[in-house]
């Protein structure tokens, strides 16, 4: 009874193999396209990303690619899920020591494509950033031809009130003797403003005379909206800022108050409020509506202003866009926690 179950056993056992095989031999994988780049140099498949580059919904392949140009030379290539080619960029020559992230340097709501630290043909490291800007194109550029590819390190960091952003490299620097490295190397940060060709500024943070233990990094730790630069090199640590974040969260003066609000106008009214005040020095204020209960309707945060006169024209609206009923509330005006009000009545 035993060997005739076994036997059953192995004979269903065996059918399911051959049931099996079957459909895997049906089975196949044809291919639908291929990229048709020449493959004589090697690839680096290491470099591929996929994901939504033009903010269409829909993941993008991006990938470095042989050109046929010549051996170690290579061009990012963008491809939609059909295999159509959206954009090659220019060719780079490439040997080692790059790396690939994905970040929004721009800051447009996509995804770029960031390349930093290859080393091209005379010798300098080199950041290219290739993003979708109404069409794929290369967003930005920059080749150090000081530098030793070990001592390069970047990051992005607004360093100024403005849109643009700064590059921020630490690099290991070197004097140029005949196209080869030469003398006690040393580190440096140097900015690069994004989108424009060439540095903004570059400065070596104390007495530096080695090329290792220098880093930077960009905080907003103040979070007046401007990032400052922390450096730390052999146990010590600088920051540095610009004038104007300097200026943006300078302590006031002990005679001078830092926010002083005027009477609204007109006051009762039923349209807009004209809303003036007056800030001891820079900073971005926060103006609060407070109906007669005491009750937060409306909050408004104001940008970032100088020190001065200003005004802000009030629509008499409330968080939800209503219209305020007719009634007594209070305008506040809030600067790093001091504030100043004042009453006004609003009328039908």
């Amino acid at each position: 009874m035993k060997r005739a179950l076994l036997v059953a056993v192995l004979v269903c056992t065996t059918a399911s193999l051959a049931a099996l095989s079957g459909r895997s031999s049906a089975y196949s994988l044809p291919e639908r396209w291929n990229s048709g780049a020449p493959m004589s140099s090697g690839s680096y498949p290491e470099t591929r990303r996929i994901a939504d580059f033009d903010g269409d919904g829909r993941p993008e392949i991006a990938e470095l690619l042989p050109s046929a140009v010549a051996t170690h030379r290579y061009s990012l290539c963008v491809f939609n899920a059909f295999g159509e080619r959206l954009f090659t960029g220019p060719d780079l020559f490439l040997t080692f020591g790059f790396e690939i992230a994905l970040q929004d340097v721009d800051q447009n709501g996509t995804v770029d494509y960031v390349l930093r630290g290859p080393v091209i043909a005379d010798g300098a490291a080199n950041l290219s950033v290739y993003g979708f800007d109404g069409s794929y194109r290369l967003l930005d550029s920059l080749a150090t031809h000081d530098v030793s590819v070990a001592g390069v390190d970047w990051f992005y960091a607004q360093l100024e009130p403005s849109r643009e952003l700064e590059l921020v490299v630490t690099v290991q620097t070197t004097t140029m003797i005949d196209g080869a490295f030469a003398g006690i190397p040393t580190r440096a940060v140097k900015l690069h403003t994004f989108g424009t060709p060439g540095y903004a500024v570059s400065f070596v943070p104390g007495n530096v005379v080695s090329a290792s233990s220098l880093a930077a990094e960009a905080h907003d730790l103040n979070e007046n909206g401007i990032d400052e630069l922390y450096v730390s090199y052999m146990g010590r640590l600088w920051m540095y800022s610009s004038d104007a974040a300097v200026a943006a969260v300078a302590p006031a003066p002990a005679v001078r108050q830092p926010v002083s609000l005027a009477a609204p106008w007109p006051n009762p009214g039923s349209g807009d409020t004209m809303v003036r005040f007056r800030l001891g020095y820079g900073a971005s204020p926060t103006l609060r509506v407070h109906d007669a209960a005491g009750r937060n309707v409306r909050q408004i945060a104001l940008p970032l202003m100088p020190a001065g006169e200003h005004e802000y024209r009030w629509d008499g609206r409330l968080e939800d866009q209503r219209h305020a009923a007719p009634g007594v509330y209070w305008l506040e005006l809030d600067v790093a926690g001091v504030t100043a009000t004042r009453r006004i009545v609003r009328l039908r």
